[in-house]
C-alpha cells in the first residue's frame, strides 16, 4: 500500500517476530517496537540509562598507544596541535580534547580550518605543522589523509570515525571502523565521543583528578549534530549529556560557554529537539558561513561575559545561514527533476557552507538521495545526503575514480569532481541507484494498532524510549479512520478528533485525502501525542 506521500508502507510486524520473553515482560506492542529497532538484547540498557554502562575505551583500536604518545608529548613539553573540523562534531571533539589537555598543562594549540580550505589536511596545513608542531592530533578527520601525513614527517595521532579507504595513513589511527573486532555500537559513535574516550584513557594513564563526566554535554551535542544512530551506547551519551546541559541551566554546574549558548537560544529545559534544531545549527553556522573558531572559543570560554559576546555573534551568523539556506532551497527545487533516482543540481552562485543543509532537506522531502553542488571553475564541489536503506558511501566507492576528493558516512558525503565529468557523474549515480529503487520511498510502520489500545503503561514505556532519532525512530502505527472532526488550530496545524483520540496533522494534503470513505492512516506516537503522517492512496 502507498500513501499520498508517495511512500510504500512496510508493516514491520508482518516480518519481524518479537521474542516471547519480551512479549511476556512488556506486552506485544512494546516488544514489537523494541525488536523492530534491534533493541531486544539491550533492554536493560535502554530502560536503565547509566554512564557506567558505556563500553570501555580499551575496545577502541590503538587508543592506548595514542594515549601513551600524547602522554610522552606532555611530559617532554612538546608542541601539540589539535587539527579539528569545521562541523559541530569536529568542533565539540576538539573542544573536549583541548580543554582537557590544557588542564593537565600540555603545550597545545587548537586549529579549526575554514570551510573554504576544504575538509581535512591539505598541503598548506602540512607545511605549517611541519614547522611548528612536534605532534599533530587530527580530530574528526585524518583517516583519508595518507599522502598529506606521509609528507608531514612528524608523529600523528588520528581520532576519527569516518569510513577508511583501502590504505591507512602512517600514524596512530584511532578509528572504530578500521577493525572488524570493534563492537558494532562503537562503530556508530561520533568523533566527540571518541575524544571523550581518549580523555578517559589519558585520565587513567596519567592518574589525574579530573571529572570527565563534565564533558558529556559536548558529546551529546556532537552525537546529535552528526546524526549518529541512537543505539544503546549513543542513547547513554545523549541522555546524560542533556541532563548535564539542564544542570548548567539550573546553575548546578558552572560552564560559562555552554550557559551563554543556552541563554542566547532562550532554552529553559533542554530536549533532544533543542539540540537538533537550535543548539547544533547555531554552532554549525560559524563553520558554514563564518569562522568555526568562533564556536570553539564559545565552548571553551571561562568568562560568561566573553561567552555572551561569542553567543551574540553566533546568533547573527545563524540568522544569515537560515536566509541563505532558504534562498538556495527555493532555487534548487526549481531546477530539480523529481522523476530521477538521484536529485542532483548545481549552480555557480550558491554558498558551499549551506549545501549540505539543502541536500538533507530535499532528500527527506522526496525520500531520494540528493546532491547539491557549487560550480567552481574547472571543478564542482558539493554535499550529498542519502535516505534510509541506501549507503551512499558504499555506492560512491564504486565510482571514486571520478573524484578529486571525497569522504563521509553512509548518509552524508562531501565530494569534489572535475567539471567536465559532472554530467557523467550524475548519470553513473542514477544508474547505480536504479538497483535501489525498491528501497527508496519506503515508510516503515511498526504494526497495525488502534490508538485506543495504547494504554497508560504502553505510553510510559514509549516515553522512556526517548530521545527519538536516527536508528530509534518515533513509533508508528497504522489504523483506519472513519468518523472524525477536523479543527484548524493554526496556519499549518490541524487537530483530527476521533472518539477520545486527538491527532495532530501538519499537512493539508493529508486532511484532504481523508475525505470520503474510511481510510487507513499511518500515525506516530511519542508517548505524549499522536500525529498523522500519511494517508492511504490506494493499493499497489
Amino acid at each position: 500500500m502507498r500513501g499520498v506521500s508517495g511512500k510504500r508502507w512496510v508493516i514491520l510486524s508482518e516480518n519481524i517476530e518479537p521474542p516471547k520473553h519480551l512479549i511476556e515482560k512488556f506486552g506485544r506492542v512494546v516488544a514489537q517496537i523494541l525488536t523492530n529497532r534491534n533493541f531486544e538484547n539491550y533492554v536493560d540498557l535502554i530502560f536503565n540509562v547509566k554512564l557506567k554502562n558505556i563500553l570501555p575505551y580499551k575496545l577502541l583500536p590503538n587508543i592506548e598507544e595514542g594515549a601513551f604518545r600524547i602522554k610522552r608529548a606532555i611530559e617532554k613539553g612538546e608542541r601539540i596541535v589539535i587539527f579539528g573540523d569545521y562541523d559541530v562534531d569536529g568542533i565539540t571533539a576538539t573542544a573536549i580534547l583541548y580543554d582537557f589537555l590544557k588542564r593537565i598543562k600540555a603545550r597545545v594549540v587548537p586549529v579549526i580550518p575554514s570551510r573554504n580550505m576544504g575538509y581535512g589536511l591539505n598541503q598548506e596545513m602540512v607545511k605549517l605543522f611541519s614547522r611548528y608542531a612536534d605532534l599533530v592530533i587530527t580530530v574528526d578527520n585524518g583517516t583519508s589523509s595518507a599522502d598529506e601525513i606521509r609528507s608531514m614527517g612528524i608523529d600523528v595521532v588520528i581520532i576519527d570515525h569516518h569510513n577508511p579507504s583501502s590504505s591507512l595513513p602512517e600514524a596512530i589511527v584511532i578509528n572504530p571502523k578500521i577493525s572488524e573486532d570493534t563492537p558494532a555500537e562503537l562503530k556508530e559513535i561520533s568523533s566527540a565521543a571518541l575524544s571523550f574516550y581518549m580523555i578517559a584513557s589519558l585520565r587513567a594513564l596519567m592518574d589525574v583528578d579530573i571529572d570527565i563526566r563534565n564533558y558529556i554535554d559536548m558529546v551529546a551535542i556532537g552525537t546529535v549534530a552528526d546524526v549518529m544512530p541512537l543505539n544503546y551506547l549513543n542513547r547513554i551519551f545523549v541522555i546524560k549529556g542533556i541532563e548535564l546541559l539542564n544542570s548548567v541551566i539550573e546553575g548546578k554546574v558552572n560552564k560559562p560557554g555552554i550557559k551563554a549558548l543556552l541563554d542566547s537560544s532562550g532554552i529553559e529545559k533542554v530536549s533532544f529537539r533543542d539540540i537538533s534544531f537550535s543548539i547544533a545549527p547555531k554552532l554549525n553556522s560559524a563553520g558554514r558561513i563564518g569562522d568555526p573558531k568562533l564556536s570553539l572559543n564559545l565552548l571553551i570560554e571561562k568568562s560568561y561575559e566573553r561567552a555572551r559576546f561569542y553567543a551574540r555573534k553566533l546568533e547573527a551568523l545563524n540568522i544569515s545561514r537560515k536566509r541563505l539556506s532558504e534562498n538556495i532551497l527555493r532555487e534548487a527545487c526549481e531546477l530539480l527533476d523529481t522523476t530521477k533516482n538521484f536529485l542532483c543540481v548545481s549552480s555557480s552562485k550558491w554558498h558551499t557552507g549551506v549545501l549540505g543543509i539543502v541536500a538533507g532537506r530535499i532528500a527527506r522531502e522526496f525520500s531520494k538521495p540528493c546532491g547539491i553542488f557549487k560550480e567552481c571553475g574547472d571543478k564542482v564541489t558539493g554535499s550529498v545526503r542519502s535516505v534510509e536503506g541506501i549507503d551512499i558511501h558504499y555506492l560512491f566507492s564504486g565510482i571514486k575514480d571520478m573524484f578529486l576528493k571525497w569522504g563521509g558516512h553512509s548518509f552524508a558525503l562531501g565530494v569534489t569532481i572535475p567539471s567536465k565529468r559532472f554530467g557523467e557523474f550524475r548519470e553513473r549515480v542514477e544508474n547505480l541507484l536504479e538497483n535501489y529503487r525498491k528501497s527508496m520511498g519506503v515508510l516503515e510502520v511498526d504494526m497495525e494498532l488502534d490508538p485506543k489500545h495504547i494504554t497508560g503503561d504502553i505510553s510510559e514505556k514509549i516515553l522512556a524510549l526517548q530521545p527519538f532519532g536516527e536508528g530509534n525512530s518515533v513509533p508508528t502505527f497504522t489504523t483506519q479512520i472513519s468518523k472524525y472532526n477536523v479543527e484548524r488550530v493554526s496556519k499549518n496545524r490541524y487537530k483530527i478528533k476521533m472518539d477520545s483520540i486527538e491527532f495532530n496533522c501538519f499537512n493539508i494534503k493529508l486532511i484532504e485525502a481523508l475525505r470520503g470513505e474510511p481510510k487507513k492512516v499511518v500515525y506516530s506516537f511519542d508517548g505524549e501525542g499522536y500525529e498523522i503522517i500519511d494517508v492511504e492512496a490506494g493499493n499497489l
